[in-house]
C-alpha cells in the first residue's frame, strides 16, 4: 500500500504529513528545511511513497532537485490551487497545510508546475545579477552627476570608460 507526503517548506523548518493510501495519517513531523533532514525522514518509512508534495515557492526547485536525486516522486504543485484546498482544514497551521498538500497528493487533486533545471536556475540567476548590478551602475553614475553639478561641476557626455578620468 502506497504513502503520500505533503511537504509544507518555509526558510527554517518544513512540516512533513505522511499519510496511508486510505487517507490516514501515519506521520505528522516537523525538521529543518533541509534535503537531507527531509530523505531522512522519508527513508525510515518502509513503505512505497507513492508521491510527494510540495508547493511551489523560493525553496521548492531546490528541494524537489534533492528528492528526485535521491529516487523520490517530489511534484512541485500550483499554490493557488492548493490554497483553495487547504481553506478547507479548520486551523491554518504548517502541520494542517502539509497534511492537506499529503491529501491532494493521494486524491490526486493538484496541478504539477515546471521546475527549472539548476543550470537554467543557474543561467537566470546570473543574467538577473548582472542586469540589477549594470542598473545600480547606471543610478549611481546619475548621482554621481547630479552631486557635481551643485559645486558647478559638469561632467558631460562621455563614455563609460572614460567615465572615472572625467570625474577626477
Amino acid at each position: 500500500m502506497a504513502s503520500y507526503v505533503g511537504l509544507d517548506v518555509s526558510l527554517k523548518t518544513t512540516a512533513v504529513a505522511i499519510i496511508n493510501a486510505k487517507g490516514e495519517p501515519q506521520k505528522e513531523i516537523t525538521v529543518a528545511t533541509e534535503p537531507a533532514e527531509i530523505i531522512k525522514v522519508l527513508r525510515s518509512r518502509k513503505r512505497y511513497i507513492g508521491a510527494i508534495g510540495l508547493e511551489a515557492g523560493a525553496l521548492s526547485g531546490w528541494l524537489h532537485l534533492h528528492l528526485n536525486e535521491a529516487g523520490y516522486p517530489a511534484i512541485c504543485i500550483e499554490t493557488l490551487r492548493m490554497s483553495r484546498f487547504a481553506k478547507a482544514t479548520p486551523n491554518k497551521t504548517d502541520r494542517s497545510d502539509a497534511m492537506a498538500i499529503a491529501q491532494a497528493m493521494r486524491v490526486n487533486l493538484y496541478q504539477a508546475v515546471h521546475v527549472k533545471s539548476a543550470s537554467s536556475a543557474r543561467a537566470k540567476t546570473l543574467l538577473v545579477l548582472r542586469n540589477n548590478l549594470a542598473a545600480q551602475c547606471a543610478e549611481l553614475e546619475i548621482m554621481l552627476r547630479g552631486t557635481l553639478k551643485v559645486f558647478g561641476l559638469k561632467v558631460g557626455v562621455i563614455s563609460t570608460a572614460r567615465f572615472a578620468d572625467r570625474v577626477r
